[in-house]
């Protein structure tokens, strides 16, 4: 249960989108013509007075049906109240400049060019052409109607250049009817920083552990990081170590570009408790149970088949415990058997004990669980055989120091039962949290299909763990799942366990544990791993690299390891993305995990 970390992504745009988060100041001078022609060069002639009955000639009018007639009286597209366009009757002669201007850009910079183009009758459309640096950029004909407002824009990034060279061009050479107005021509900085947050499943964090917070790189671009106990850091990537309850709460993060802000990020933080992943190497199995991407499944729908799930280290039970999980049953069928309730058998247990680990009971209506001396077993019985009141109910089942049972029948073994809960269908995810207040000497189990779980669904009072079980010093035990079919059979998966955080006892029972240690550095990582291993002994060993759904991205190592070198395997990361990974290692039979961090 080391270095659960939060994960913070932003993922920002290395393309340039159709739609700019933000725009710059305006680059263009009067490209509104408020000012007449200021800062406007044509190869065009200009007509200072009405009309107007040449090709190749313009003006700055607010009435083009001052000009001719037979043009459309029709408001200006700018803002202001000068209402002033540039009106044109087209030349002939395709190559002439209608309009150039310049601007000063910076280089390597993307903008956004407009401009608004509207006919001032229904003959003969323009095809409008802008070119900057001798660079065709749009040509479009304006096919609508005389009096409509048509846009151009489009996305320019400047390259190598400083200067922006903007020449507008008419390029249907037709003679008559070819006549229109211009306005609000524009040039802006586009700014496409806005970034999303991406993931923030790793949460909560366990008192002690890190809190890693991450971004994407975004050259030139200054970071803001704020959060609780007056937290603050201008880094892209923080790590917080030795994380305590007081740094629970909201973490926020904006970028600043080029003088403009993007939006603030948030993400909640909860450091407290800890959630069991699948690819978590605290895990041991028994049985048929095994990780499936993001979740773990406990059997498999077929016949008398059983399995379990435990975490290796040990709780305390003198102090307040609480649990919560995700389950659901899929792929149910009653087989042989002749049964009213849901198809599928048999259920699934949480089970405290300190007897073994990993161990597994027995199958069929035992629940994985039957057997287990010194345990205290939460069922979720969704098979109803001969000693339950149904196939859908819960109950709280313990004979103390005595093996234990499913069977409710049997004296002094169920403590509690409720056999009116929700009913369990398959492919439904539901929702657990299991309570036990030591002070209160109460066992409260919650269920419900929503996150929801405000009322328990069954309460065991003066319930005293200590008095009850043999716990190792008093407190400590082991907790876990166990599962199992019979005749009539599903499969049980487990989600999202969350467990509390640093009140329990490390205690690691398996041998081949104490033969093989494993170490990686640095965590987190940017360009290389160091994995350093030792073993007891030679041994076929394979090492890969795993997403955190468990897809292989890396090969590290595969073939014959020799215990007696000691030495550390180096393997290049450099092309993976930032991230939270899971190094595997398999050998002899033995497969463990570590968490790996990535920061780019």
């Amino acid at each position: 249960m080391k270095k659960i970390i939060v994960f913070i992504l932003l993922i920002v745009s290395k393309t340039f989108s159709n739609n700019c988060y933000k725009l710059g100041d305006e680059l263009i001078i009067n490209g509104s013509f408020d000012n007449d022609f200021v800062g406007f060069y044509s190869e065009y002639d200009f007509l200072k007075d009405p009309p107007m009955y040449y090709t190749g000639t313009y003006s700055i009018t607010g009435d083009p049906a001052s000009y001719f007639n037979g043009w459309m009286t029709f408001p200006d597209k700018s803002p202001s109240d000068n209402n002033k366009m540039f009106l044109t009757d087209a030349s002939i002669n395709t190559n002439l400049i209608l309009i150039g201007t310049k601007a000063n850009v910076i280089k390597n910079r993307n903008y956004q060019f407009s401009l608004w183009v509207a006919r001032v009758n229904n003959a003969g459309p323009p095809v409008i052409s802008v070119w900057i640096n001798n660079k065709e950029q749009i040509t479009r004909e304006i096919y609508e109607n005389g009096g409509v407002w048509v846009n151009l824009t489009f996305k320019w990034n400047s390259g190598n250049d400083d200067i922006a060279d903007i020449k507008i061009f008419n390029t249907n050479p037709t003679q008559y009817g070819n006549d229109y107005v211009i306005d609000e021509i524009s040039l802006k900085q586009c700014f496409n920083i806005k970034p999303r947050l991406t993931n923030s499943a790793f949460s909560p964090v366990c008192i002690g552990d890190d809190i890693v917070l991450i971004s994407d790189s975004i050259p030139g671009a200054l970071y803001y990081w704020s959060g609780p106990d007056g937290f603050y850091s201008n880094n892209r990537n923080v790590i917080i170590k030795n994380a305590q309850v007081h740094h629970s709460g909201k973490y926020s993060l904006y970028v600043v570009l080029d003088g403009v802000n993007s939006d603030t990020l948030e993400v909640d933080v909860l450091v407290n408790q800890y959630v069991v992943t699948p690819m978590d190497n605290d895990l041991g199995f028994r049985g048929s149970t095994e990780r499936v991407e993001n979740f773990i499944k406990l059997t498999n729908s077929r016949d008398f088949d059983y399995g379990a799930l435990w975490l290796r280290e040990k709780f305390s039970f003198t102090n307040d415990f609480e649990t919560t999980f995700e389950f659901s049953v899929s792929k149910g069928s009653n087989g042989t058997m002749n049964e009213k309730s849901i198809p599928g058998a048999d259920g699934i247990a949480f089970v405290i004990q300190n007897r073994d680990n990993p161990v597994l009971g027995q199958k069929g209506g035992d629940i994985g669980y039957t057997g287990f001396a010194n345990s205290l077993a939460v069922e979720i019985d969704l098979y109803q055989n001969e000693y339950d009141p149904n196939g859908n109910h819960i109950a709280v089942q313990s004979r103390g120091y005595e093996t234990n049972t499913p069977n409710h029948k049997i004296m002094n073994s169920l403590l509690g039962l409720n056999d009116k809960i929700p009913i369990i269908y398959q492919d439904s995810i539901y929702y657990v949290k299991i309570r036990y207040e030591w002070k209160n000497k109460r066992l409260q189990v919650f269920i419900n299909n929503s996150p929801k779980l405000d009322t328990p669904e069954l309460e065991v009072y003066g319930l005293d763990l200590v008095d009850l079980l043999n716990l190792e010093e008093g407190k400590y035990g082991y907790i876990g799942f166990t599962s199992a079919t019979g005749a009539a059979y599903q499969e049980h998966y487990i989600y999202n366990w969350i467990v509390p955080c640093k009140n329990n006892l490390v205690s690691v029972d398996d041998n081949m544990e104490h033969s093989f240690s494993i170490s990686v550095n640095p965590n987190p990582a940017i360009e290389t791993l160091n994995i350093k291993l030792n073993l007891a002994y030679p041994t076929i060993l394979n090492l890969v690299l795993c997403d955190v759904n468990g897809k292989i991205v890396k090969n590290i190592y595969d073939g014959y390891y020799n215990a007696d070198l000691n030495t550390e395997i180096a393997s290049d990361i450099s092309n993976l993305s930032s991230g939270v990974y899971f190094i595997r290692f398999q050998s002899a039979g033995f497969t463990d995990y570590q968490k790996v961090i990535i920061i780019k």
